[in-house]
């Protein structure tokens, strides 16, 4: 607030009153987080959420002459995800569709509209083209990939949708379907669409589709390099670096791995911990009926 808020007996204690579409009601008191001076104070609290339904908070208040503010309202839709079967939350021009074993176990998701500005700044060039949709809690994880979609007045293809992940705006992005956009991902979180120029999606976000082993880098390289491949599912993976005589150097990993894009380092030596020498060597991918080689060069 940019004023100290005060109740109806004239005591600094802003109250958030709150409705719920199951029946129940109740009122919660703010307390100050922190404050700048004169000009600005933060007040927080905190509220669980443990029913389905539609949350609707309330807040006027006053300031300490009595003036009353200007009434401001939240809602939010809570949703109780079990993994046993799909679930799909709609809020606003939004939804969120999450397919079976999505999570591990039960969670309340509450999902709602948030103001562009009290949100992390949108990234430089874009412009904003729907509202902020939150589905969180933000930054969970999934175990499959959700689908969230917008329905708007009208799409076209400067359009692509963009996810709040650990705190930076993150491209996600977009098939367009008449005034549909949609997109995947493997979190929960807060969502925007955004019309500009658009460059390659967040890999943390987006799970892939195919089976890709990229080029190391740096290449050529003195004494580490990176080796990333994409997993489109689950399952035994081994990456193996070789000499140019077909002899393994190191086995750099041998075992399960979760659907992603996953990335390894090598500070080239081999596996007794010797290090390799300069020279030509390959490294080979292998994941279910999938195997490919690149080669890497290491120059000291």
């Amino acid at each position: 607030s940019q004023r100290r808020v005060f109740n109806y007996l004239g005591n600094e204690e802003p109250v958030v009153e709150y409705s719920v579409t199951t029946g129940d009601s109740g009122s919660i008191t703010l307390s100050e987080l922190v404050s700048y001076g004169s000009d600005l104070v933060i007040y927080h609290t905190s509220k669980g959420l443990s029913t389905e339904g539609t949350y609707i908070f309330t807040y006027q208040g006053s300031d300490q002459s009595g003036n009353l503010f200007e009434v401001d309202s939240l809602t939010i839709v809570v949703d109780y995800y079990d993994p046993v079967s799909s679930s799909r939350i709609v809020v606003g021009n939004a939804e969120y569709n999450l397919p079976r074993a999505s999570l591990d176990s039960p969670l309340m998701i509450a999902a709602g509209t948030i103001p562009i500005d009290r949100s992390v700044s949108l990234p430089d060039g874009f412009v904003p083209v729907s509202e902020i949709i939150m589905f969180g809690p933000n930054d969970k994880k999934l175990n499959r990939s959700a689908t969230v979609t917008f329905f708007l007045k009208e799409a076209d293809q400067t359009m692509s949708i963009y996810q709040l992940h650990k705190g930076e705006w993150r491209h996600i992005g977009a098939e367009i379907r008449g005034n549909l956009i949609q997109a995947r991902t493997n979190s929960l979180g807060q969502f925007i669409v955004l019309s500009g120029v658009h460059g390659e999606l967040d890999k943390d976000l987006v799970l892939p589709q195919q089976y890709t082993l990229y080029q190391n880098y740096p290449n050529p390289f003195n004494p580490v390099t990176n080796i990333s491949f994409d997993l489109p599912e689950q399952g035994y993976v081994s990456l193996v670096v070789f000499d140019i005589m077909g002899r393994e150097i190191i086995r750099i990993i041998d075992g399960q791995l979760n659907r992603g894009h996953h990335k390894f380092s090598w500070n080239g030596k081999h596996n007794s911990g010797r290090v390799a020498s300069s020279g030509i060597y390959f490294y080979r991918f292998t994941a279910k009926d999938f195997q490919q080689t690149r080669k890497m060069l290491i120059i000291k």
